[in-house]
């Protein structure tokens, strides 16, 4: 017997029973991180809970945005380059299935779960979108995730690419070098002289042990790619994840004379994930070096001495990133349009 309901919170669910249903998407979609989209006033949050015979098999964060304007731009479906007409992506016409930041989702349906619960969890989903007047919308789904969906709405979801996340796998295992490629192999030992070279100071701290100094580097680096922000944004999306249960926030910092740099990363439940850059100096070789040491080689060694299995290396750069042994893994965006929501809701209306 299967039990479907839609409720506000996960409170009153059991962390690492939440997190076993699905890891594929890290601490972006961990119990303590939903918890803190629940408080956020942004967002109107609720959960659609699959429960067989006393066990939970599925919890899919359902998300509508309070305002009239998207949180986050990248998260408004009318920006993912869907081709053919544009549609109506208001805030007020969209509820997002699964996640609404970070840059990835994880469906949390249970391995052990039937094929058919995925579309059973959706018609009841669906339903709830139709009675809103909105349709679904998934956002940076990872490939199985879109097979699941694509299945259970019988291919009437239209889907986008939205990028490739970057991972390094087995980051744990002292002879992981050895194991990859020559080509590979050769980029590493490169940085690894240039590095050499510069005679950097580095360190690694805990945010707690952050300065104003360090927001800032955050922030100006995220300006001159186009972003708009701040050091006291910086400060508080690093607080917020500070905050959650299970996850320590690290910052790998480096210096020289003439080069201030630090990167801010998330451990998680045996992994680390690489968050935000901030790197001073003019562009050259020694800067080139102080890159590859941040994003590269100071995560790698962390990992390999805390037995980190896997290293999350976020979207941008992918040939830098692959260059230097990390797999890529598709994220893609989907839609469920008015009258394909409500084809899919039949079932639940009828």
């Amino acid at each position: 017997m299967t039990d479907i309901e839609i409720v506000d919170s996960i409170a009153d669910l059991d962390a690492a029973a939440f997190d076993a249903l699905d890891r594929s998407a890290g601490a972006a979609a961990g119990h303590s991180r939903m918890l803190q989209f629940e408080e956020d006033r942004r967002w109107h949050v609720r959960f659609a809970r699959a429960w067989c015979r006393g066990q939970l098999e599925a919890v899919i964060p359902l998300f509508t945005c309070r305002g009239r304007s998207w949180v986050d731009p990248v998260y408004d479906p009318g920006t993912w380059g869907f081709p053919g007409a544009p549609f109506d992506s208001s805030p007020d016409s969209v509820m997002l299935v699964a996640g609404c930041a970070d840059l990835r989702t994880g469906l949390r349906i249970a391995p052990q779960a039937p094929s058919e619960r995925v579309g059973q969890l959706l018609m009841r989903i669906a339903a709830l979108a139709v009675a809103e007047k909105r349709y679904l919308a998934f956002p940076y789904v990872y490939e199985d995730a879109r097979r699941a969906i694509s299945d259970a709405t019988e291919g009437m979801t239209s889907w986008t690419h939205l990028g490739n996340e970057a991972k390094f796998t087995d980051t744990h295992l002292p002879d992981r070098e050895e194991r990859l490629g020559s080509r590979v192999r050769g980029v590493l030992r490169r940085d690894q002289r240039n590095i050499a070279k510069q005679g950097f100071r580095t360190e690694v701290k805990r945010w707690a042990e952050s300065s104003d100094e360090m927001c800032e580097l955050i922030a100006k680096h995220n300006i001159a790619k186009g972003q708009s922000d701040h050091p006291e944004f910086v400060r508080m999306r690093h607080d917020q994840w500070d905050r959650c249960d299970g996850v320590e926030v690290v910052m790998f910092t480096l210096e020289s004379e003439t080069i201030r740099g630090v990167l801010t990363a998330l451990v998680w439940s045996g992994e680390l994930e690489l968050y935000e850059v901030g790197l001073s100096g003019e562009d050259g070789p020694e800067r080139m070096a102080a890159y590859a040491s941040l994003l590269f080689h100071q995560p790698f060694a962390f990992s390999a001495e805390h037995g980190l299995h896997s290293m999350r290396a976020g979207l941008a750069a992918e040939t830098p990133k692959s260059s230097r042994g990390a797999t890529l893994s598709e994220l893609s965006g989907g839609v469920l349009l008015h009258d394909e929501t409500r084809k899919q809701a039949d079932a639940v209306l009828a």
